[in-house]
């Protein structure tokens, strides 16, 4: 695979975006209102209890609206990069045309990866148990960091599996996470570098800033304020999130070819 760059994907996206501006916002509006309500319903559960079980269907039927439309706005993302129209009306059926794919794909991942990392987490805790008793703390400390850093670059590597099988339902699970691993091969610092400048770091300062001001406002604003408080918040997050995904398929796309 070709060495990717960040700055050219990035450009790349912003373009795309500007021409698609209208459908991409109101695609992202839409998931917005319905993440937001369902905050706001799972708010309202923890103090109506008369009506909990109205709530949880409720809840349970904007879950899973939520996440169909999120499906269907990945393959019209997916679709945009290579030149298809998008549109926000089809986000519902697209979403509904792989949902029993994907289910499927987090089923067979979890019966491959949770063994796998269970397994790595018992080995890992050994050998650091071993260390620490053995040896010294620094340099169990220094196994504990070598085995983060470990998992994080498995996690890298596979990091795109995902995507190509919202686009190719018709992959195994096994073809995905091996179609990931070779795309990631020499991008390795692009990709960290961009998760690190526009999604962990802007994530950091956003929880910490919304979390900042309601501890010091939350006491003088009354408190059918503050229970909405939560859900909006939770909602910007989802924006945010949509948008960043929107450029993380740039690169996607970009290490495919």
């Amino acid at each position: 695979m070709s060495v990717i760059s960040v700055m050219q994907v990035l450009k790349n996206s912003w373009n795309l975006f500007k021409e698609n501006f209208k459908e991409v916002l109101t695609s992202v509006g839409i998931i917005f209102i319905l993440s937001t309500m369902l905050s706001v319903g799972m708010s309202f559960s923890n103090v109506m209890t008369f009506s909990g079980v109205i709530m949880v269907v409720v809840n349970l039927a904007l879950v899973i609206a939520v996440y169909i439309l999120y499906l269907g706005y990945l393959r019209n993302v997916l679709a945009l990069y290579e030149g298809r129209p998008m549109h926000w009306l089809t986000m519902f059926t697209e979403g509904c045309s792989i949902l029993l794919h994907v289910l499927w794909f987090y089923f067979v991942s979890m019966l491959v990866l949770i063994p796998v990392i269970l397994l790595y987490i018992g080995v890992f805790y050994f050998i650091c148990g071993i260390v620490l008793v053995k040896v010294s703390i620094p340099l169990a400390v220094v196994v504990a960091v070598v085995g983060v850093l470990a998992l994080f670059y498995f996690f890298l590597r596979l990091i795109f599996a995902f995507f190509d099988f919202v686009k190719y339902p018709q992959h195994s699970v096994r073809e995905s996470l091996r179609l990931s691993w070779n795309m990631t091969k020499g991008n390795m610092a692009n990709i960290f570098l961009y998760l690190l400048v526009l999604l962990f770091c802007p994530m950091l300062l956003m929880y910490g800033g919304t979390n900042l001001m309601s501890m010091v406002m939350n006491p003088y604003l009354p408190a059918n304020i503050v229970l909405y408080i939560a859900p909006l918040k939770n909602g910007v997050f989802s924006v945010f999130s949509l948008l960043n995904t929107f450029i993380f398929i740039g690169i996607y796309k970009a290490l495919q070819k």
